[in-house]
């Protein structure tokens, strides 16, 4: 049986959860800003016994944020020597076969689902529209990009389990000293 934890603190909506073969068993939500202060907690309130693999999300997202979930993720992972498996944070807000987009501060971050490729562009002027987004971000996208079609999307663990779930089948897992983190530099 597969059971993996899932860490993802990489923005303000940041989850610790807990999967099996099957579907989600607990999730617990959480503010980005309290991360370094509850994640053990939150961690510790959570029945991980089993575990076939921890899963952390590696950005994009905050610069201190994803570092805290990815160092707990990986220090975990030493400690109880089990698997590690990292994946692209905007997964849980693609649709299947589309693009979604992210904007901090000055930067843009585009997800494409069918080939798990992220990249940070300057602008959307070679990309097609329809792009996914979360709803905070639609207004100042739409002023900032009035010939493109944003389109709201929410998180959604069940794009998150298919995913992992996959990577979990395949043993895609990840080298914990290799680990690359997607982030704006502070």
């Amino acid at each position: 049986m597969t059971k993996f934890l899932v860490i993802d603190t990489t923005s303000e909506a940041s989850f610790v959860a807990l999967f099996d073969d099957k579907a989600l068993i607990q999730e617990i939500s959480f503010s980005g800003k309290v991360a370094s202060k509850r994640l053990l907690e939150i961690i510790k309130s959570i029945n991980i016994s089993d575990l076939t693999a921890i899963c952390c999300g590696i950005g994009p997202g905050s610069f201190t944020g994803t570092r805290i979930g990815a160092m707990t993720a990986m220090t975990l992972s030493f400690a109880w020597q089990i698997p590690l498996l990292s994946y692209n944070s905007l997964v849980p807000y693609t649709p299947k076969g589309e693009r979604a987009l992210l904007k901090q501060g000055k930067a843009l971050w585009l997800y494409e689902e069918p080939l798990h490729k992220v990249s940070q562009i300057i602008s959307l002027q070679e990309t097609l529209s329809p792009i996914y987004v979360m709803s905070s971000q639609i207004p100042a996208l739409t002023e900032a990009f009035p010939n493109h079609t944003f389109l709201e999307t929410t998180f959604c663990f069940e794009r998150t389990f298919a995913f992992l779930k996959e990577q979990c089948e395949a043993k895609a897992f990840t080298d914990p000293r290799k680990l690359e983190l997607l982030y704006n530099a502070p």
